[in-house]
């Protein structure tokens, strides 16, 4: 279906597969997942998850079978609706008012261990989307777009809720397909945990952006002070010129030519003070035009470096990026009287990982410590895909990107492993890559469970393929 938001006829089709599956099912451990979006964590086997979005365009809830990894973003409205709905029965899901407002009644227990009756409104209208928790005398507990009294419905604290009102009522008469609004979800998710890896993690993101900036303008100084250096490196002639046409020379005025290079004087200076003054400005500026380039060389490095590690945050996973937030120890708010902190010095073009295709299916491995920390701990990969390291030894580490690999494929990777190690034979070790932890050097790896094969050569199709390995394009 179109993504766009669901009509009132719309939702009245949905309602009953919200009943069937939310009745009588208990709601708990709310997240906020990303900025107008929530889970709850749904009892039973069907579903892990109820969400609750309160986008603009697009206000939705649906229930998801997966789960999404991540702890709750900072919010205290957050914090309060963990506590309004802990463990929350619900009894009865409704549509409120005619209108397109989901009415949740629920049983949570209070603080003196009592069952207590409250009510949840999501309001499901684009542009006006929000959530309401309120008792069972219809008052407002909490609200996550509460406004001010200025409005003309508040939606404060303790003032009885109130619909929107002036929203178009008329029942529309277009057809609903449940299948095709879970896939539109389910897309639309894709896009959702991009919005929260830009939202936890952004400052990591601006903090290289800015860097990069700073290394461009730096380029811009070098080259333009490299220019200007150029045009006195000749200046030593206009010293030769002077001593040349010492005894001619006219000191009453301001410059003179020889063989047509003008020569500008000083007249508060002496010839010989004028000449040496040129011989000085040739010298500096060739010691200068040294100095700018080998800085040049460098920035020009760590602006690919950046630009690179820039490009592998961009594609890194979740976990993989908070341990990094906590490694480089970069503030979320830096003040202007904070101490420059380090820049990502794990990440540059050397630590992009090499894959190779086959049949179809991409094995990615590192050929060195930066490659293998972040194929395993920062690239986006499944927690499921099998990881392999040669027993024993130093080497590579691989993994299949791909979900369920076949015996080929894994027999690929292990050989990978031992190709890239040096030896003719040996025992891999692979298992699902949340089985593997960080070590405390670069591209050390602690594996709890994992299986073993033990290998008796490479073939030569493997040899071949990682002869004309890639470095994996980061887009």
């Amino acid at each position: 279906m179109k993504l766009r938001a669901l009509n009132l006829s719309e939702w009245r089709d949905y309602l009953p597969f919200l009943k069937r599956n939310l009745e009588g099912k208990h709601l708990s451990s709310p997240i906020l997942y990303a900025t107008d979006t929530i889970f709850f964590h749904v009892s039973g086997r069907e579903f892990n998850r109820f969400v609750i979005c309160l986008d603009g365009a697009f206000p939705r809830v649906y229930l998801a079978k997966d789960p999404l990894e991540g702890s709750s973003l900072d919010n205290k409205f957050i914090a309060n609706l963990k506590r309004e709905i802990g463990n929350a029965y619900i009894e009865k899901i409704e549509l409120y008012h005619e209108d397109r407002i989901l009415k949740i009644t629920y049983i949570t227990m209070n603080a003196v261990f009592k069952d207590e009756e409250k009510i949840l409104y999501v309001e499901l209208i684009p542009h006006h989307a929000n959530l309401i928790v309120c008792d069972k005398q219809n008052k407002i507990i909490l609200s996550y777009r509460p406004g001010s009294m200025d409005d003309k419905r508040p939606l404060l604290k303790g003032l009885l809720y109130e619909p929107l009102p002036g929203n178009l009522k008329i029942l529309d008469s277009t057809s609903f397909s449940l299948t095709d609004f879970n896939n539109a979800c389910a897309t639309l998710e894709i896009e959702l945990s991009k919005k929260r890896k830009k939202e936890r993690f952004g400052y990591l993101l601006t903090h290289l952006k800015n860097r990069i900036k700073l290394l461009e303008r730096k380029l811009l100084y070098l080259q333009k002070d490299i220019e200007n250096a150029r045009t006195h490196l000749n200046d030593n002639l206009k010293g030769d010129a002077i001593y040349i046409c010492y005894s001619s020379l006219d000191r009453t005025k301001n410059d003179f030519e020889y063989e047509g290079l003008k020569v500008e004087l000083d007249p508060s200076r002496s010839l010989s003070q004028n000449a040496e003054a040129y011989y000085k400005r040739a010298k500096k500026a060739k010691e200068t035009i040294a100095q700018c380039e080998f800085f040049l060389k460098k920035a020009k490095e760590e602006l690919e470096d950046s630009e690179s590690a820039l490009l592998q945050l961009e594609v890194a996973d979740e976990a993989g990026l908070e341990v990094m937030a906590k490694e480089l120890k970069i503030p979320q708010q830096k003040s202007a009287k904070t101490k420059k902190e380090s820049h990502f010095t794990t990440l540059s073009r050397d630590s992009v990982p090499y894959f190779i295709d086959f049949h179809g299916t991409k094995i990615l491995f590192g050929k060195n410590a930066k490659q293998n920390a972040f194929l395993t701990f920062l690239f986006d990969t499944s927690k499921e895909h099998y990881w392999f390291h040669i027993q024993g030894r130093s080497g590579s580490h691989v993994i299949i990107k791909k979900d369920k690999a076949t015996p080929e494929e894994i027999i690929a990777a292990a050989e990978i492993c031992l190709y890239q190690s040096s030896q003719d034979d040996g025992d891999i070790i692979y298992c699902p890559r949340k089985n593997v932890r960080k070590g405390q050097v670069l591209g050390e790896a602690i594996v709890k469970e994992f299986q073993t094969i033990h290998l008796k050569k490479v073939s030569k199709e493997i040899k071949n393929l990682v002869s004309q390995a890639r470095r994996v394009e980061l887009k």
